[in-house]
């Protein structure tokens, strides 16, 4: 990178103070200082569990942040939000992109889905028990070189204001079916910048500036008592992709992550296309997008051993305390779960449902990216054509099923940075 970098934690009461008792929904706002470029955020929440759960929804913890937005006035054009997605789909772009998680997000989502309300036999999160999740904001691709990726720093010193984060932390009923979840909750934002300089800043701004790109989560909710109906997402317009991460929620229930493709047999899995105007660029199944994929980022095994928090063992309590005879294990409880975001686990706990899945437009999954001609051109001269992700569906009948699907998009023309250099 051509400069170095600064860091720096915000903390600030009562901007960022969480209500802990029974977690009501709550928005936090603060203002992001306007000094030198922003590589990446983090929102940091950390939380103590008040009370044993076993009934975690869609993504459990991870759903603590329902929203987070980060608006932006640059002054040269019109104000907009260059982040708009779920806490969870910051964690999906992320992990697709090849950052990854770090490691007390990945066990707090292995913990979630462990104590997913759908399962049979889940494994309980247990009073006392302390998790921290952090919610990444990469502004740079991680696959970015040179210019390109100093082009792709969020330049706030250049903005009419500072930028206005906003975080939407979602009620106790949204994450699971305890009342009073949490004893303790808390919140802070560290920054990462590039000191770049005023001459450097000036030379980049003389020659094409810096890009206006956003993260943008668009959610579709799918009816439910669907039997294999052909579904359409569109991939908003305008702009160009870098990065493309769905993700699917069954209407179970207790709604779970899970693959809704109509046909999930082996070889004859339903297939989805992204399509304009009639014309396809890629086909998958679910199974594929899954696969495909792991090849280009680090991935954990498909699931590992959990520690029982409940009455797995004999003469065991929740503390995982004996005085009786040596713990044995019984079969009727789960003991393995996945660490990677997806569905539940087939018989033998080797393969794991494809429910979150994407599509790479900027690298070929190996290397980096010093050039940017292979995104995802979404600038169509008519409205009415967009590109769509199809397939048929088949949903529950408890209710509806959710599509999400999150994007990195380049707003600014990027036609230059798609030539082999003279």
């Amino acid at each position: 990178m051509f400069a170095p970098f600064k860091q720096e934690r915000i903390v600030r009461s009562p901007e960022l103070d969480l209500t802990a008792a029974n977690f009501p929904s709550q928005t936090k706002r603060i203002a992001i200082p306007s000094t030198d470029p922003i590589e990446a955020m983090f929102i940091v929440v950390q939380v103590t569990v008040a009370a044993d759960i076993e009934t975690f929804i869609d993504f459990g913890l991870l759903n603590i942040l329902k929203r987070a937005s980060l608006n932006i006035q640059p002054d040269d054009g019109a104000g907009y939000d260059c982040v708009y997605s779920s806490g969870t789909g910051l964690l999906q772009l992320a992990d697709q992109e090849g950052m990854g998680l770090d490691r007390c997000t990945r066990h707090a989502l292995m913990a979630s889905m462990a104590a997913h309300g759908n399962l049979a036999d889940p494994i309980g999160t247990i009073i006392g028990n302390v998790y921290r999740i952090v919610y990444p904001i990469f502004f740079t691709h991680p696959a970015l070189t040179g210019a390109l990726r100093l082009r792709s720093l969020l330049d706030c010193q250049n903005h009419r204001q500072d930028p206005i984060l906003t975080l939407e932390f979602a009620p106790a009923s949204e994450i699971s079916a305890t009342a009073n979840p949490f004893s303790a909750a808390a919140c802070e934002v560290w920054v990462r910048r590039r000191a770049i300089g005023a001459s450097l800043n000036s030379s980049v701004r003389g020659d094409g500036g810096f890009f206006r790109s956003d993260i943008r989560e668009s959610t579709y909710e799918t009816a439910a008592s669907l039997t294999s109906i052909e579904k359409r997402y569109a991939v908003p317009s305008p702009g160009e992709y870098a990065t493309l991460v769905w993700s699917m929620l069954k209407g179970n229930t207790v709604r779970t992550p899970a693959d809704i493709s109509a046909n999930l047999t082996v070889n004859t899995e339903t297939l989805w296309s992204l399509e304009a105007a009639g014309n396809s660029m890629a086909k998958w199944s679910m199974k594929a997008g899954q696969l495909l994929t792991d090849y280009g980022r680090a991935v954990s095994p498909v699931s590992i051993w959990h520690p029982l928090n409940t009455d797995g063992i004999n003469g065991v309590d929740n503390t995982g305390t004996t005085t009786g005879a040596p713990p044995v294990f019984v079969t009727s409880e789960s003991t393995s779960v996945p660490t990677n975001f997806g569905g539940a686990l087939t018989a033998g706990l080797g393969i794991q449902d494809p429910s979150v899945g994407g599509l790479d437009f900027l690298t070929d999954g190996l290397t980096d990216a010093g050039e940017l001609g292979s995104l995802l051109n979404a600038n169509f001269p008519s409205d009415a054509v967009k590109w769509e992700i199809i397939g048929n569906v088949t949903t529950p009948a408890a209710q509806p099923s959710i599509f999400t699907i999150v994007g990195r998009r380049f707003r600014s023309d990027v036609s230059r940075y798609k030539k082999f250099a003279a």
